[in-house]
């Protein structure tokens, strides 16, 4: 929990890392036991769905994939969806950071960030009360780079719809810099669609925008990177 205390905190005005709002948030949802007793419980419950043909366990990869109709039956019998959804999301989005792994982690996982994306949407969209809008924002940062990294046909959608949010959020607050972080992953992931105009006037856009960074800022320099790599094919 001490990392995240040591990146920010709720009240600062950065996107692009969780907080420890995020942490103790998820907390609230694990039940107070021993960690031994939780594993126990957790292992216990692992290999009961296994007997019914409802998880099937890689013990070479340790990785674990659940049956479509698992997800199904447990949607049909959430009583409280919000609630369920906001637990998973919070554990999704912890288990992204700090991640060195990324290459084996990311494609293992894609489908659930797609698929907590989805969910949102159909419940009610990026606003809740669930959620203070900067932290709901900050999830989504974790999950459109993970989905980017994946290659996820939903990346565009998921970044617009998080640029359309940042940016209600820090107009109110008159900083330009946290909507700079997602208009760059939204370029790149257009830039992956073939989508040069839009990369042209995103990336153009963010590059003014972070002149006010030191002129080695790794968020400034990724940008510029950016940038003259699609000026290339157009000779420029």
């Amino acid at each position: 929990m001490a990392m995240y205390g040591d990146v920010g905190d709720e009240s600062d005005h950065d996107i692009d890392h969780l907080s420890l709002w995020h942490v103790t948030q998820c907390w609230a949802f694990l039940p107070h036991r021993p960690g031994e007793e939780r594993m126990q419980s957790f292992r216990k419950a692992r290999a009961r769905l296994e007997r019914l043909s409802l998880i099937n366990l890689d013990r070479a990869s340790k990785a674990i994939s659940c049956h479509s109709l698992g997800y199904s039956w447990a949607r049909e019998r959430i009583p409280r969806p919000d609630e369920v959804w906001k637990a998973s999301a919070l554990t999704l989005a912890l288990s992204t950071e700090e991640r060195r792994d990324w290459q084996p982690f990311t494609p293992s996982l894609a489908q659930h960030f797609e698929m907590s994306f989805t969910m949102w949407l159909q419940m009610h969209g990026l606003s809740s009360s669930l959620f203070d809008q900067r932290e709901v924002c900050r999830i989504w940062y974790a999950f459109a780079w993970q989905m980017y990294r994946a290659s996820s046909t939903l990346t565009v959608g998921i970044c617009k719809q998080l640029a359309e949010e940042t940016k209600k959020l820090f107009d109110r607050e008159n900083d330009a810099l946290p909507m700079a972080d997602v208009q760059y992953l939204l370029s790149i992931a257009y830039q992956e669609n073939g989508q040069i105009k839009e990369v042209l006037e995103l990336l153009e856009h963010v590059v003014r925008v972070q002149e006010r960074l030191a002129e080695d800022h790794p968020g400034r320099l990724a940008s510029q990177h950016a940038l003259a790599i699609a000026y290339v094919p157009m000779g420029r």
